[in-house]
């Protein structure tokens, strides 16, 4: 792989899906044409947090060709930044009406998705959830890099999902327009049978301020290029916009307008996926966290 981060790791990109049902819409019509009979019970018993994973899990392993082809040992990697707060809302809810309801409780952890996907897909590989931060979706592909790296699967499914709640959140860069899930399966660069994008490692920073973060995650990824000619396109959330250093362009996103949080790092990555050129990937918070990641397009051939 060219370009500014060139002497980092990458890792091969084997699938990506993007899910934004709208209001209503049950999410049997973005499942997979032989999956959607099977799971309509199934989306109704989860939590929409859970089915929103499930749905974007079941396309990303179908699209791989002959079911049962994805390693048991595939790990799963969730992220949310708003997690399963509208359940947790809903349960307690019922129970202050005395009629605690059992088949919320279960589904009152923001890990849920992850045993859900699990479950049905019988992977039995590493399991985790990050929660909390518009970062977790590529925190959550920082982990399934060093699950990786270190032998621990041969694959990992990186999801994310958001419920909307456009009342709950504190801050406008919180506010999620519409439910929305993404994910993406991630395999070692140099397996044979891949072709396509590839992404760099992520870096991720910590500081005081939001502009402070976002320097050290560029610092860390020699970005921008200073080689007359390399691209300086970034895209990224837009708390992170107003902050980027001069010189840097930031692309216009429509395919993550209507979505916020976790979720809208896939639709980022999948507009990134489709330019002709390398392109940053940036996500930032106003708690001083910041994260990015190098997408080649034509890395691998």
């Amino acid at each position: 792989m060219s370009g500014p981060s060139a002497a980092l790791p990458t890792w091969a990109l084997g699938g990506l899906v993007t899910v934004v049902p709208s209001p209503g819409e049950p999410l049997t019509a973005h499942s997979s044409t032989h999956r959607a009979a099977s799971r309509g019970q199934a989306f109704l018993r989860m939590d929409r947090l859970c089915a929103l994973a499930l749905c974007t899990a079941d396309r990303l392993i179908d699209e791989q060709g002959t079911p049962g082809t994805l390693p048991k040992d595939t790990a799963v990697v969730f992220a949310s930044q708003l997690g399963c707060h509208k359940t947790d809302e809903a349960f307690y809810q019922s129970a202050l009406s005395g009629q605690a309801s059992p088949r919320l409780f279960a589904y009152t952890l923001p890990s849920s998705p992850v045993g859900e996907v699990s479950i049905h897909h019988g992977l039995s590989g590493p399991a985790m959830a990050f929660v909390g931060t518009d970062c977790a979706a590529l925190q959550a592909l920082a982990q399934a890099q060093s699950l990786l790296a270190q032998d621990q699967a041969p694959a990992c499914l990186v999801l994310a999902a958001e419920v909307a709640d456009p009342v709950l959140p504190t801050r406008p860069s919180q506010s999620a327009l519409a439910d929305s899930a993404g994910g993406l399966l991630l395999r070692r660069a140099d397996a044979a049978s891949d072709r396509g994008a590839a992404l760099g490692a992520v870096c991720t920073a910590f500081a005081p301020t939001q502009p402070a973060a976002i320097a050290r995650v560029l610092t860390q990824l020699l970005w921008p290029p200073q080689a007359p000619g390399q691209p300086t396109q970034v895209l990224c959330n837009g708390s992170s916009v107003p902050h980027l250093p001069a010189g840097l362009h930031a692309l216009p996103c429509p395919l993550g307008a209507r979505t916020a949080g976790a979720a809208q790092v896939f639709f980022l990555l999948q507009q990134a996926v489709h330019t002709k050129t390398p392109t940053l990937v940036l996500v930032s918070d106003e708690d001083g966290q910041a994260a990015g990641v190098l997408v080649s397009p034509a890395a691998i051939s």
